[in-house]
């Protein structure tokens, strides 16, 4: 049983990464995933939802859930999901994945809010202060030479096919490693073009939300 929110929609600037291409150019992405998974796989079962998921939501949903996965690209949504996690006491295991800003790098961060650690760790030094993302890797000049300005706004996160393989390849990667193994501890894996590091030491016991 798999539920997806995503209040996207399909478009030319982004069915080229789907596997039915424009076949599926139009409409809302939750929904095509739904009618495609489920074609692909009769023993799915999708239950779309063509909005964003929300606090009221996410509570209901992780009342059920083994897993909860978060794509999505901006830092303060997902801190606001993780308090919310944690301020409920989340008991699904939940996957952050993202993409830097470089277009070249990625992280995926595994948490069990019953151990220590948190997405907002990521964000917090040594003396329980906010931050800048800590596993950002890519510098500002980096950023600011791989952002496009093209007459309607612009990305920052100029990424290719790649970067989503080796992302979506880890991703999968944790997820078997939870059915072999559901008791390693929070970690988070840093993804480059070369190396796939696994750490462990991402927790910080000042962070507001889950530290001491």
């Amino acid at each position: 049983n798999l539920t997806i929110y995503d209040s996207d929609d399909l478009s030319n600037e982004n069915f080229m990464r789907w596997y039915y291409s424009g076949i599926f150019n139009a409409g809302k992405k939750a929904s095509r995933l739904d009618l495609l998974l489920e074609l692909m796989h009769p023993e799915i079962q999708v239950d779309a939802h063509n909005e964003d998921i929300d606090a009221t939501k996410l509570i209901e949903e992780m009342a059920s859930a083994d897993y909860i996965v978060f794509t999505i690209g901006t830092s303060d949504t997902q801190l606001r999901l993780n308090q919310i996690l944690r301020e409920n006491s989340c008991k699904a295991k939940v996957l952050f994945a993202w993409l830097e800003a470089g277009g070249q790098h990625s992280h995926v961060l595994r948490i069990d809010y019953s151990a220590p650690g948190c997405f907002e760790c990521l964000f917090t030094d040594e003396t329980g202060n906010m931050v800048n993302n800590q596993a950002n890797v890519t510098a500002d000049e980096i950023v600011e030479l791989n952002t496009i300005r093209n007459g309607c706004g612009a990305t920052r996160a100029a990424y290719g096919t790649s970067v989503l393989l080796r992302t979506t390849s880890v991703l999968l990667d944790v997820l078997n490693k939870e059915e072999l193994n559901p008791n390693a501890g929070n970690y988070l894996v840093n993804i480059s073009p070369d190396s796939v590091v696994y750490d462990g030491s991402f927790a910080k016991e000042v962070c507001h939300c889950c530290g001491n």
